[in-house]
């Protein structure tokens, strides 16, 4: 008997999901373009619409893609993963590159991992791992079709040289971060050496979502795989992770699997044996128990069992491009990476290394609101005159035009706009709109015109873009933005008051933007103080033992400064509202 064969860097459930939802793209590719666009997924629903991506281009894109070996779980590509994912939640920013950080290329070399060829993709807004694959899978983003121009996400999920793969999925909900609602960073490779193919899958329940595909917490950790070589004997042998996964890498031969466990809660072991045939590629075999299970019947016995991966349905190596190389024109290594803020941008950078290659995708969002957070409404029509437009009880997209709109959000985690659904700033022109989010986690932006925006109850996040705006976020830990950061201009005004939480206020400029009281406030209660450690850089304000808010990149020295008149600045910073 083999050595047992383990992997100790387990996924968590999320990964291993993900890792689910990239196989089944990888073996099925036409498969999954229908589970993705008829989806019941509200917010996938919702990017399709929001970036009006072009289905019949989509579908002509996605008839070039043909099925290819699935992909097995890598330790070392993992490693890197979480380390970059981890550096993107304290930088709050997406990119493949974080200042003082290894290219991809030097990041994956120092795990260990002997790369011939490496890919990674990125993404720090998704709300979930189907939201996630689906954003890479789709490739949707601001061009005139909704697509990429360079679908390089979709590429390295359907590169037929990957082989193995890690992924990092780390929840992120700090209200005070740009970034979240998961941080995922996907690490693909080859290796040089690469040795025997990998068998792998995972044994679930399907008990969760009856869907005969696994599902978070339907993973069944601790079975007993058991791999026999029909011609020589020899036995491999490894045991379910605790989301359910399994793999072991096994020389070419043909292969009596057994998989062992109580898996109907009976107190006895339960059995299954499947056969397999192991070439030049990896195989997937999963058990879906749930199969097994026998519901009696009064006329026959039952013993259904599921369709598994037969080496008569193993994948083909097809010719899948990254960015502007063939996999079999590869001479060079590219470490293509995006340091800029917008969505389209997959650009490469030429190295020296021969006879390999890297390529690495992101998925950016633009600073006023993320794709992730509606359901598949279409925004609500306005007019060219005044509007007073309300939501629902559920989540809502809600946009005014040019005129001054009044806009109520109620209920749901809302989008709400005052001039035009759509993420730039506005330009100049817009009307002075009135945007109140209710309850709910809303997004909110102004546009145009000097605009009153207020978040309500809960975590909202609020940006002015042009014009002089009101910020006010109300109840929660809110996240105020003026102008610049989101691509406008105007003198905005951040408005504190007690009891409703910690505010964080983004591009606040001295002498430009200003600092209302409200509610009763006065400047005498306030403390203004220097952040440290997570804060450090910021300037905090104050009222007792309450936070108010901080000002990122404020030097509390130069704010106290302008209050106290020392500063050779005109403007007052604080101001009744």
């Amino acid at each position: 008997m083999q050595p047992q064969q383990s992997n100790p860097s387990q996924p968590t459930v999320q990964e291993q999901e993900m890792l689910e939802l990239i196989n089944r793209m990888r073996l099925n590719p036409v498969g999954e373009l229908d589970l993705l666009i008829n989806s019941a997924d509200a917010d996938v629903n919702f990017a399709l619409d929001y970036f009006n991506v072009d289905l019949d281009v989509l579908q002509t894109q996605w008839a070039n893609l043909q099925p290819v070996q699935p992909l097995a779980w890598s330790d070392q590509l993992q490693e890197a993963a979480q380390n970059h994912n981890q550096l993107m939640i304290q930088a709050d920013t997406q990119s493949h590159q974080l200042p003082g950080e290894l290219n991809l290329s030097q990041r994956i070399a120092n795990t260990g991992y002997n790369w011939s060829t490496v890919g990674e993709n990125v993404y720090t807004y998704a709300d979930s791992v189907f939201h996630g694959h689906a954003g890479f899978a789709i490739d949707w983003g601001f061009t005139s079709t909704g697509i990429q121009a360079s679908h390089g996400h979709r590429n390295n999920i359907m590169n037929s040289n990957f082989r193995e793969v890690g992924l990092s999925i780390i929840p992120e909900n700090d209200p005070a971060t740009q970034v979240g609602s998961l941080v995922i960073t996907q690490n693909f490779g080859n290796r040089f050496n690469f040795g025997n193919s990998w068998l792998m899958g995972v044994v679930f329940d399907d008990q969760i979502t009856d869907d005969q595909f696994y599902s978070i917490g339907e993973g069944l950790g601790g079975i007993n795989v058991t791999a026999v070589n029909t011609t020589t004997n020899e036995r491999f042998t490894t045991t379910t992770w605790n989301a359910g996964g399994y793999q072991m890498q096994l020389s070419t031969g043909t292969y009596q699997v057994t998989f062992a466990g109580d898996w109907d809660d009976d107190g006895q072991t339960d059995t299954e044996t499947r056969q397999v045939t192991i070439g030049s590629e990896n195989i997937k075999l999963d058990l879906d128990t749930d199969e097994l299970i026998p519901t009696p019947e009064p006329t026959s016995e039952s013993d259904s069992k599921t369709d598994t991966q037969t080496p008569s349905d193993s994948t083909t190596e097809t010719d899948s491009k990254t960015d502007t190389q063939t996999p079999s024109d590869s001479t060079t290594e590219t470490d293509s990476k995006t340091d800029t803020q917008t969505p389209s941008d997959s650009n490469t950078e030429i190295d020296s290394t021969p006879n390999t290659q890297t390529s690495t995708s992101e998925l950016t969002s633009e600073p006023e609101s993320e794709p992730t957070t509606t359901d598949n409404q279409s925004p609500l029509k306005c007019s060219a005159s005044d509007d007073h437009l309300q939501g629902s009880a559920d989540k809502d997209i809600i946009a005014g035009c040019l005129g001054n709109d009044i806009i109520y959000g109620k209920e749901g985690n809302d989008i709400l706009r005052g001039d035009f659904n759509h993420r730039s700033s506005g330009g100049m022109v817009g009307g002075d709109d009135i945007i109140y989010g209710g309850k709910g986690n809303d997004r909110i932006g102004g546009k145009g015109g000097n605009d009153f925006l207020y978040g309500g109850d809960d975590h909202d996040r609020i940006w002015g873009d042009d014009g002089d705006d009101l910020l006010w976020g109300g109840l929660g830990d809110d996240t105020l933005t003026g102008d610049d950061f989101s691509g406008g201009q105007g003198s905005d005004t951040f408005v504190l008051a007690l009891g409703e939480g910690t505010d964080t206020i983004i591009d606040f400029h001295l002498g430009e933007d200003f600092l209302g009281l409200a509610n009763g406030l006065t400047f005498e209660e306030l403390t203004i103080t220097q952040g440290s450690g997570g804060n450090k850089g910021h300037a905090l304000i104050s009222s007792g033992d309450e936070t108010l808010a901080r000002l990122k990149g404020v030097d509390a020295n130069d704010l106290i400064a302008i209050t106290s008149g020392s500063a050779a600045i005109a403007n007052p910073v604080f101001v009744d509202v």
